[in-house]
């Protein structure tokens, strides 16, 4: 989605022929009447928004043999991907949240509480919206919404989504076929079916399958980390080249549908804008600390723990300016920096553990470094401190302005110890009792690791 509504239309600030062209082929795209159920935006200049951004369950337009179509009903629609983006445009800064499918809230205008999703079904976009906006509070100024037959027309125009597997992966139910380890170039319909898996399984050393326990929310950072990918892959394949735009805006036409509000014009300011943002600084956020499994009415949902939401809602809400990182929205890359074999792959695995988003290993480019380093972008000193503070030893922070696969690198020296299962308090150093790890011996022989994603992955 983000791809579509900023990348895309920046592409077009190239020319003045796709200039021509994005104003021509974006005002061709279908509309949703909402009328008054969206919140509408002041007129001041970099005014920050709240972008609904649906994937809906529907099969119209997809191949009668897709695996999509397997035990279906083709009438069905859901919305089976809800998020809000905010952008700021005044700062440029971009926030991502997406919201459970199961979250149980009582339906707009329906005298009755079921699965969110379920507001979807039974009064579409206008329901949704209004259901959001009375039970979290978050206002809701523009809408977007794609299917399935348009989200695979979407990756087909980038020529596929690279996206790395830390262990070979699979999902027999959506049809993910077994994909890696390391980078895999995913195409339209596997790239759906990496989107949509929610019984995701990895395989173990001894060649079974380990499904994965936290399914819808592991579902949900796989969705997210797929957004950046596809925003990076779109950069890489020349989205400034008139014959690519040409491509992406064609794919788009009849795959994408707009609020009626929501003129050419305001998408090509906000691009203007956002014209040098990075997917990197894509702040993400899920509410998997925020809600408690529960069965009602019969039904396996999620409650919102009210109390604890408020201030990942007052973000999007625009109460506040920022939120503190949490390990799931901090992405980091993680160096050998001390030589012991396979340590990078070790500690990867226990920063998965302690929640945080791991975006590969490598070797550092010096081995034997005596003091254990945590690197970060400008901008993410505020993730580099939550790290730091997840470590048992109290390591050196650096800014580097160069790093590019990662906002933020670990990289381990001869100090490093482990992690924490709690981080210490803001301030001084202080070496909590718990560590969370999932192994703790240094085998002291055999090469490092050089498990290494190729740039652009």
């Amino acid at each position: 989605m983000l791809t579509l509504n900023v990348l895309l239309v920046v592409a077009a600030l190239g020319t003045a022929w796709a200039l021509d062209y994005a104003y021509q082929s974006f005002g061709t795209l279908p509309r949703v009447e909402l009328g008054a159920v969206l919140t509408p935006v002041d007129d001041t200049p970099g005014e920050a928004i709240n972008v609904l951004m649906v994937g809906y369950d529907s099969s119209e337009g997809l191949d009668p043999d897709d695996p999509v179509n397997t035990g279906r009903n083709p009438a069905s629609q859901l919305a089976d991907v809800i998020m809000i983006l905010r952008i700021d445009p005044s700062t440029t800064q971009a926030a991502l949240v997406s919201i459970p499918r199961d979250l149980w809230v009582p339906i707009a205008g329906e005298g009755y509480s079921a699965k969110i999703n379920t507001s979807y079904a039974v009064g579409g976009p206008p329901a949704l919206i209004a259901t959001i906006e009375s039970y979290l509070g978050i206002p809701i100024n523009s809408f977007v919404a794609v299917d399935f037959a348009g989200f695979q027309r979407i990756v087909g125009a980038i020529g596929g989504v690279e996206i790395y597997f830390p262990e070979t992966a699979r999902d027999t139910r959506s049809g993910l076929v077994p994909s890696g380890p390391g980078c895999t170039l995913l195409q339209a319909d596997q790239a759906l079916a990496y989107a949509r898996s929610r019984y995701y399984q990895e395989q173990t050393a001894s060649g079974g399958w380990r499904t994965d326990p936290y399914a819808d929310f592991s579902r949900v950072r796989r969705q997210q980390d797929f957004i950046r990918q596809a925003l990076s892959r779109a950069i890489d394949r020349g989205i400034r080249n008139p014959a690519t735009l040409n491509a992406l805006i064609g794919s788009v036409e009849d795959a994408v549908l707009l609020d009626e509000q929501i003129t050419t014009r305001d998408i090509l300011e906000i691009a203007n804008r956002f014209r040098t943002f990075s997917p990197d600084a894509l702040a993400t956020y899920t509410m998997q600390d925020l809600v408690v499994g529960e069965t009602i009415a019969g039904q396996a949902a999620l409650r919102l723990r009210e109390a604890d939401a408020q201030p990942l809602l007052d973000l999007f809400r625009g109460v506040q300016p920022g939120l503190d990182p949490t390990p799931a929205s901090v992405r980091v890359r993680v160096l050998n920096g001390s030589g012991a074999s396979s340590q990078a792959t070790e500690v990867a695995a226990d920063l998965r553990l302690t929640g945080f988003t791991v975006t590969g290993t490598d070797n550092a480019r010096g081995l034997g470094l005596a003091r254990t380093t945590v690197r970060h972008a400008p901008g993410q000193r505020a993730s580099a401190e939550l790290l730091a503070r997840h470590l048992v030893v109290e390591p050196l922070i650096e800014e580097d302005p160069t790093l590019l696969r990662a906002p933020v690198e670990l990289v381990t020296g001869d100090d490093y110890a482990g992690l924490l299962a709690e981080p210490r308090p803001a301030g001084p150093a202080s070496v909590g009792p718990t560590v969370a790890t999932s192994t703790t011996t240094v085998v002291e022989e055999g090469p490092a690791d050089t498990v290494t994603p190729p740039p652009g992955c």
